[in-house]
C-alpha cells in the first residue's frame, strides 16, 4: 500500500486530460504533498521508478505536467502504454 494510492484511485478509469490544483491533490494525499511537489518539477518526473508518486499516475494510464507557479498539475492519458492495474 502507498501514500499515493488515493491519488492512482482518483485517476484510474478516467480517459481524459485533468487538471486538479495541489491543494486538491494534498487532499487525497495522507499528509498532503511534501514540500518539494510545490518547489521541484523533478518531483513529477514521469517513467522514474524510484518515486513511489509517479507509480502512482503511471499506473493509472496518466503522465503529470505540472505548473509550479499556479500550483496546478495536468494529467494527460498516457499514450505509449495502457494502464497496468496489477500494481500498487
Amino acid at each position: 500500500m502507498s501514500k499515493y494510492d488515493g491519488l492512482r484511485d482518483l485517476l484510474r478509469g478516467q480517459t481524459r486530460e485533468l487538471r486538479y490544483s495541489f491543494t486538491d491533490l494534498a487532499a487525497v494525499v495522507p499528509g498532503g504533498l511534501p514540500p518539494s511537489a510545490y518547489r521541484h518539477e523533478a518531483w513529477w518526473s514521469n517513467r522514474d521508478h524510484t518515486h513511489v508518486q509517479c507509480r502512482a499516475w503511471e499506473d493509472a494510464g496518466f503522465t503529470a505536467h505540472p505548473d509550479l507557479v499556479r500550483q496546478v498539475v495536468e494529467f494527460r492519458p498516457d499514450q505509449s502504454s495502457s494502464p497496468k492495474s496489477g500494481r500498487s
